[in-house]
């Protein structure tokens, strides 16, 4: 049995090596849409990738990382009015880029797991919150639930956020197609106590 499909019992989460990656990216093209990730975001060196596996099954990743709050908004200019205004200016935070659970697994408390690693990774950075953009397709803001269950706040909501990135990256959305996706993102902060 090789590393990546070790025989446990529940979800076990891991942080990303790479024999894990191939079925990560399956798992991110089919939910996230084809080319939304690609092995170099997942091993990022200023953040970290988990992922579940679960008999012998990859059944969800999370992609973090920790950005400077001036690039990111300069790459992010939609966000960026909203988040000055709620007065998020610091050097730095905590993002949440993706957590995603195969379709069948869903449910069973693997995005909460993940979303819980996750958060005590970038709390360790010592960033002072969390960001994570939640896709708000048609049938609504899959994460929403464990958003609330691991101490996220919904902000705001952004219009096709993912518009300009689509077109950009070329990635195909599962609800819009073809470039350019015109889903909103639903904005979500988690505050760390210090």
């Amino acid at each position: 049995m090789d590393a990546v499909h070790q025989q446990t019992q529940g979800p076990q989460i891991r942080e990303v090596f790479e024999a894990a990656i191939p079925e990560i990216l399956q798992i991110a093209d089919k939910e996230l849409g084809n080319g939304y990730l690609s092995e170099s975001d997942l091993t990022n060196p200023s953040g970290i990738t988990y992922f579940s596996t679960e008999a012998n099954v990859v059944t969800g990743f999370a992609f973090n990382r920790t950005v400077g709050t001036k690039e990111f908004l300069a790459v992010h200019p939609k966000l960026a009015e909203r988040l000055n205004e709620a007065r998020y200016e610091t050097e730095s935070f905590g993002l949440l880029s993706a957590v995603v659970v195969k379709d069948y697994y869903q449910g069973k408390g693997i995005g909460t797991a993940l979303t819980r690693k996750s958060l005590q990774w970038l709390e360790a950075t010592g960033a002072p919150y969390a960001l994570m953009t939640a896709w708000k397709g048609v049938s609504g803001i899959h994460i929403a639930k464990v958003a609330r269950r691991t101490g996220f706040s919904g902000q705001f909501e952004v219009q096709e956020y993912w518009a300009e990135d689509s077109i950009h990256k070329g990635y195909r959305c599962p609800d819009c197609g073809d470039p350019p996706c015109h889903c909103s993102a639903a904005v979500y902060i988690h505050h760390f106590l210090r």
